[in-house]
Order: structure tokens, then sequence, then C-alpha cells
């Protein structure tokens, strides 16, 4: 597979979540699915673009919630492309469901959104099984994906979730799924995500970003963020 030229990334805006498509040659490595009904959307968007479902070599997964990975079954077995996702992911995936044990990450969100009745166990996605090719981590992995031609690294980011990584290019352009967001920053979020199993340990993982080498922050909800300016933000 031929090097990724990074400057060509594209960016899918399905409903509120970003998906991004990574060139690779003449493929893509896509980060995340939004929900299941933008499905529709997202092949209109591959057609307005001349790109083939079959061109998605690669899934990476940035966590398991329902708007990361609403159509990943289905464009999985239209496409052939590898999964790349936590291995902690995989109960959820293979359940169809999100995990509930989820908290808001400010005490308004707490009292507003009441997470716990909000990710209830039940099916919301169609179940994932991973195939045979697919790429499981467990930790940190920096050989997989320059293997295939692409100049990055895959970080683990365990706050959000358990199951949360993220992508960071040799130029400092990282893919980091909840891990900060950029949206509803009137609610005093401070670019934290709306929920997370484990909100303290967000400063822990915006710092390993930075130390990562990561600059440019393409996150799933909002504008693209500078790693500076989010740790200027640190709550």
């Amino acid at each position: 597979m031929a090097e990724v030229k990074n400057n060509g990334v594209i960016t899918l805006s399905l409903g509120i979540t970003n998906c991004f498509l990574i060139p690779a040659g003449d493929n893509y490595l896509l980060v995340d699915t939004a929900h299941i009904t933008y499905y529709s959307k997202f092949k209109q968007e591959l057609e307005y673009k001349a790109i083939k479902l079959t061109q998605i070599k690669f899934i990476f997964l940035t966590h398991h919630h329902q708007d990361h990975t609403g159509f990943l079954a289905d464009l999985l077995e239209e496409s052939g492309a590898t999964l790349i996702a936590h291995q902690k992911a995989l109960p959820f995936l293979e359940q169809g469901i999100n995990n509930p044990d989820m908290t808001g990450t400010t005490s308004l969100i707490r009292f507003l959104m009441k997470p716990q009745k909000f990710f209830a166990t039940k099916n919301v996605n169609k179940k994932v099984v991973p195939g045979k090719n697919a790429f499981i981590i467990d930790s940190d992995d920096d050989t997989f994906l320059r293997e295939q031609g692409i100049p990055a690294k895959i970080i683990s980011l365990p706050a959000h979730t358990s199951d949360s990584i993220a992508l960071i290019f040799d130029n400092g352009d990282s893919f980091i799924g909840d891990a900060a967001m950029n949206i509803l920053l009137f609610m005093g979020l401070k670019n934290r995500p709306l929920v997370a199993e484990n909100s303290i340990d967000l400063k822990n993982c915006w710092s390993k970003i930075k130390n990562e080498n990561g600059k440019t922050l393409f996150v799933s909800h909002g504008k693209p963020l500078n790693i500076d300016v989010l740790m200027k933000r640190m709550f």
C-alpha cells in the first residue's frame, strides 16, 4: 500500500458525528462510522467523491458507542475492510450495546442527563463479530499501520471509555474520537466529552496525546482542536 498523504483527509459530518477518510494510495482508512441511519448518506458521499466501498481497506474504531459503530456491521460486510479496535470493545460490539457504566463529566451533566439511564444496556446496533483479518489491540502499537504504509501509531486513551484508542500520524494529525469534544462549550465542558467511564483520567489522556506528538486533533464532535489550546483549558 502506498504511503498516506495526510493532507487529503476527507471529513464526513454525519449527524452529530465526524467520520474521517484518510487516503492511502488508491485506498482509504476510515475512522469510525456514524449512527446506522446515516449509512445511505455515507454511501452517497462516497459516490459523489468517486470512492468505492471496496477502497476502504481499514476501519479504525475509536470506541464502541453507537454513534461511532452504527453502520459498522454493514460496512465491514460490504467493503471487506480490516477492523482495527481495542479488545475491550469486543464484548459490546458482539452484543450490539453501549457500556452503561458511564457518568457525566460535570455535575450539571450528571443532573441533566442521568447517563446510567441514557446508556441503558439494550441493543442499539447490529452485532459485530470481528473477522479473522481484524487487528485487535490491547496496548499501544507503533508497527501495524507502518507495515501497511501508513505513518501513524495507535495509542490507548482509557478515559471516555476503557476501549478508546487514537490514531496519531507522524506529522501530528491525530484522530482521537471522544477523548475531547469541540461543541457545547457553553456548558462548561472545557472540551471534555459529555460522559466518561473514568473522567479523572481525561487529563492523563490529553497529556499522553501531547507526549505522543499529537498536534492537530480531529475530534468526532466539532471542529479540529490544537493540542496546546486544549492543554490550556485543562480542568
